[in-house]
């Protein structure tokens, strides 16, 4: 009887002490190492094959514990990362890289820039492309005569100031009274006076809805967005910021006319709460649509 009770207990006191040692596992241990003390040689051996027993079983518990949390990990990982990938597409869709959404249901639509030539008048609208009933994209911009739109000192940003005039530090222009007019948050599809959406440049979703967003604007996410801008003049901005973890780079060059500025975010850095942030943002200008660009659009319904 004697027996079955020491085994009882090494049993329980064994299955604490294999864990990390709290104060009531000191304690244990402590008991046991007595109480093997006082055993004859026999029982000292039955009674560690059953502390052996004992910590294997308990080392079993706690993998087995380990691997089903590690498990569940994995799920609910999958789970948000499924979530996010439908907030990101949430009311979007891309064309692709030849400028063709293959599900458009929209019929033939106009694209425009919308804008407005002063304070509180209505907003008027520059025509710039289309999308043919089956979807295909184009693209045709116009010659602007300066002389009959708002002029729109460059250095001033007017709601750009990212690139024209960050708050933390200096750009150099190479022509400050240069003007321009520009897209950015301004282009959309219409069908008649009807705005079907949003639509914006670039190559790949996170950008597009991370990029001037105001709620997301430092978020990760490789790759870029663009918008075009006229220019009056040729014109240079350039300036770089290195801060602690965090790279801005501007070397934007404009020509006269239609210009694509195109910004990219790379990298990763830690943010609040566990958030990915992007590490480098590249600001950079140039005529030509890149060869991997796609049009995203976003539906107003």
């Amino acid at each position: 009887m004697k027996s079955k009770v020491l085994t009882t207990v090494f049993i329980v006191l064994s299955g604490l002490v294999c864990m990390a040692q709290t104060p009531e596992q000191e304690a244990a241990q402590k008991m046991m190492d007595s109480m093997m003390g006082t055993l004859p040689a026999n029982q000292k051996a039955f009674m560690q094959q059953v502390m052996n027993m004992g910590k294997e079983t308990e080392e079993k518990r706690i993998k087995e514990k380990e691997l089903a949390k590690k498990k569940q990990d994995e799920i609910n990982k999958k789970k948000a990362g499924e979530a996010n990938k439908e907030w990101l597409w949430r009311n979007y869709t891309s064309s692709n890289a030849q400028g063709k959404f293959e599900n458009w249901t929209h019929g033939k639509a106009d694209i425009k820039i919308s804008f407005s030539n002063g304070w509180n008048k209505p907003a008027d609208f520059l025509k710039i492309g289309e999308i043919s009933a089956n979807g295909q994209v184009s693209i045709q911009l116009p010659k602007l005569d300066f002389r009959k739109w708002r002029r729109i000192p460059i250095a001033q940003g007017s709601g750009e100031g990212d690139y024209m005039r960050p708050s933390s530090y200096e750009l150099e222009y190479s022509n400050k009274n240069v003007t321009y007019f520009s897209s950015l948050h301004a282009l959309g599809a219409y069908k008649g006076e009807e705005h079907l959406g949003t639509i914006t440049i670039g190559n790949a979703i996170k950008p597009i809805r991370h990029i001037y967003s105001l709620a997301y604007d430092r978020q990760a996410g490789d790759g870029y967005m663009a918008y075009w801008v006229f220019m009056s003049q040729a014109n240079t901005i350039a300036g770089n910021f290195n801060g602690e973890n965090v790279t801005v780079v501007h070397d934007l060059k404009f020509k006269p006319g239609w210009n694509l500025i195109k910004v990219r975010i790379e990298g990763t850095r830690e943010g609040q709460n566990g958030a990915d942030y992007w590490k480098s943002r590249y600001f950079t200008a140039t005529t030509a649509l890149p060869s991997d660009a796609k049009y995203f659009f976003r539906s107003a319904k």
